[in-house]
């Protein structure tokens, strides 16, 4: 404050003040006043705390923050099993009330495994140029989704006939992803 009449006169009639507020809160009003006539101040501030919105919600995944909304809190984020986090890892509450970076996502990028049945070798019965040969399908999980039930057998199905020589039997499996 500025008096003049000197600085213990700190209300005295044309006293001016200039306000402002510690780190991590805003303003709210005029950033001086000064002491009227009518013995009030000219107007009337006050801080308010600076908070950022609440973060949405990560399809897949969560995030964790130390402070909550306030200013420089820090909001880390972690995607579920079979999933990563594409974007920023964690992001800042700063002081103009916005939070720094921009929204991660979690995206599963992780190919389904097959485990496929052992190789069999079938001989033909007496007589006969063709063996029939069954097998199970393979079995299919991925770290995101689990069991996966899309598996695609390209050749021949189990319980065919088969010539002689070596034959390739191929399976494709996809997950919710298309990976």
């Amino acid at each position: 404050c500025y008096s003049p009449q000197g600085s213990s006169y700190r209300s005295s009639l044309g006293t001016r003040c200039e306000l402002s507020c510690t780190r991590g809160y805003r303003l709210v009003g005029p950033s001086a006043v000064q002491c009227l006539p009518n013995h009030h101040w000219s107007g009337m501030a006050y801080c308010r705390q600076i908070q950022c919105h609440v973060l949405p919600a990560v399809l897949r995944g969560s995030y964790v923050c130390s402070a909550g909304v306030q200013m420089d809190s820090r909001c880390d984020y972690t995607c579920l099993p079979g999933y990563q986090l594409e974007g920023d890892r964690s992001r800042i509450c700063m002081e103009d009330g916005h939070w720094s970076g921009s929204e991660p996502i979690c995206v599963d990028l992780e190919p389904p495994k097959i485990r496929c049945p052992d190789s069999r070798e079938r001989i033909a019965e007496p007589g006969k140029l063709t063996a029939t040969v069954y097998w199970d399908p393979p079995r299919v999980r991925d770290s995101a989704d689990g069991v996966i039930k899309r598996v695609m057998l390209r050749g021949p199905e189990p319980g065919s006939e088969f010539p002689e020589g070596e034959h390739m039997i191929r399976y494709t499996a996809h997950d919710q992803a298309y990976n």
